[in-house]
């Protein structure tokens, strides 16, 4: 059964990314050339389709979009393999094939075409070698699990919401509650009468003075009173 026509697009557009992307960073370090930059393309889509095509396992555009292979004989992948290898040519050197470039992009457009009437063969190159693309599961139309799309929708609904509430929030009042209640921090205006510490963990003020110590000094004194007042 033939795969539809959307799912097959968005199959081979997932793996033309994934090609791209290999061919960037590949590209990006050099300043290649044509004959350079030709050969790099068709090194990454030769070791594509020996990891994928050639040996009937399926690409991730395949394994997400619930499409397979239907593989053809051997003279078949060849010739497949060599108008691939010709449409990086016909990218790379359009200025220098003429006519050549001209009959072939008309071709191509042909081949959209009967591929939009027939749901078959959605370039030239699989066309002229007889690659099918079929429907891997009839009973499911994608393979993706939607849990990250889950995730991130309710951590956009969050962030919208705290972009909501943010301008009617007193933020300066409310880390003074929080500084004020949790007593995490001192302000900095005095040092520990116990251990001299100028960062006071937790500080805690003497009855009857308004020296401070932090927690653990203070609770080694308890009973002892303040050291500064001896009180």
């Amino acid at each position: 059964m033939a795969a539809c026509k959307v799912n097959q697009l968005d199959s081979l557009l997932l793996d033309s990314f994934y090609q791209d992307l290999i061919c960037q960073q590949l590209l990006k370090p050099f300043p290649f050339d044509s004959i350079k930059t030709f050969f790099s393309i068709s090194l990454v889509k030769t070791a594509y389709l020996y990891s994928g095509l050639w040996h009937g396992k399926d690409t991730q555009g395949n394994i997400i979009y619930n499409t397979t292979y239907k593989l053809p004989s051997n003279p078949w992948l060849f010739i497949h393999y060599f108008f691939e290898i010709f449409q990086i040519l016909n990218i790379t050197f359009k200025e220098h094939l003429g006519r050549i470039h001209t009959l072939w992009n008309l071709a191509l457009f042909i081949n959209w075409v009967l591929f939009l009437i027939t749901s078959k063969y959605r370039n030239l190159a699989e066309r002229l070698g007889k690659i099918l693309i079929l429907s891997k599961d009839p009973e499911k139309r994608l393979n993706i699990d939607y849990m990250y799309t889950q995730r991130a929708v309710f951590f956009a609904i969050v962030s919208d919401t705290i972009k909501a509430i943010m301008p009617y929030l007193k933020i300066n009042s409310l880390l003074k509650f929080l500084n004020d209640e949790s007593n995490l921090i001192s302000d900095g205006s005095d040092y520990c009468v116990v251990c001299d510490a100028e960062e006071i963990v937790s500080p805690m003020y003497y009855n009857g003075c308004s020296h401070i110590a932090c927690y653990v000094c203070w609770q080694g004194r308890v009973g002892k009173g303040c050291p500064r007042c001896k009180d």
